[in-house]
């Protein structure tokens, strides 16, 4: 009789359980790591400085890092539904040259000219999504999470010179000179949509929720995935 009454306190306690997160509002925050499929922007800063100087670079851009947030709302333990805004995240990179000319004992004139390429990719996105999971009452849960992104990539290239020096003018005295332009080589702001999708593993502690996911988002310069820890908190 008491093993009975044991069990059927503990069905009416997991149903009790999974009954509370349905119906249920969440909002969610998370930060990660992006991965950018961006070798057009590397090829094309590495083409400018062997075009220019003659230099053949190693360009490789690091991994951003970026974040998320959004508001979320179960259906069910398995099912739910999100709006989201991802920041993909910065990086920039930058390569400096200079070079020394002259001999203004000799020649009249010397000066240091210095070249600088500075490049930069950023992107964001809305997205609106569902989620399917095993049961997200459990203290342990995962799930896929799909839908469509509302996409917004940058990439620029920009060169920059400077050039100064001392030079003798016709009185044999020396004056100071500054040259200096700048040149916007690359400029792609690209706006889009396409779908999204990805997976993830949860740890529940009462109305919060610890997460482990990885998305993919493609766009039409490059795809991009986000690795991120996020936190989810039960409204």
């Amino acid at each position: 009789m008491k093993k009975l009454a044991l069990a059927a306190l503990a069905t009416t306690a997991f149903a009790s359980s999974a009954q509370a997160i349905e119906g249920e509002w969440y909002t969610r925050v998370g930060f990660g790591i992006t991965t950018a499929d961006d070798e057009s922007v590397e090829e094309f800063l590495a083409n400018e400085i062997e075009t220019d100087l003659g230099i053949t670079e190693d360009v490789d851009f690091d991994y951003p890092r970026g974040y998320n947030f959004g508001l979320g709302y179960r259906l069910s333990p398995h099912i739910a539904f999100e709006a989201s805004y991802i920041n993909f995240g910065e990086e920039k990179k930058g390569y400096a040259y200079s070079n020394a000319y002259g001999d203004i004992e000799t020649i009249g004139i010397e000066g240091v000219e210095t070249m600088r390429y500075s490049s930069k990719i950023s992107g964001t996105a809305k997205t609106l999504g569902a989620v399917l999971s095993t049961d997200v009452g459990r203290p342990l849960s995962g799930g896929l999470r799909a839908g469509y992104a509302f996409w917004s990539t940058e990439a620029d290239v920009i060169f920059r010179y400077q050039d100064q020096g001392m030079e003798l003018n016709s009185e044999g005295e020396q004056e100071s000179y500054s040259i200096s332009y700048r040149e916007e080589r690359l400029k792609d702001e690209t706006d889009g949509g396409d779908p999204f999708y990805g997976g993830f593993v949860n740890w529940r502690i009462g109305r919060w929720t610890y997460s482990l996911e990885h998305t993919l988002y493609n766009t039409e310069d490059s795809d991009l995935s986000l690795s991120s820890i996020s936190l989810s908190m039960d409204i």
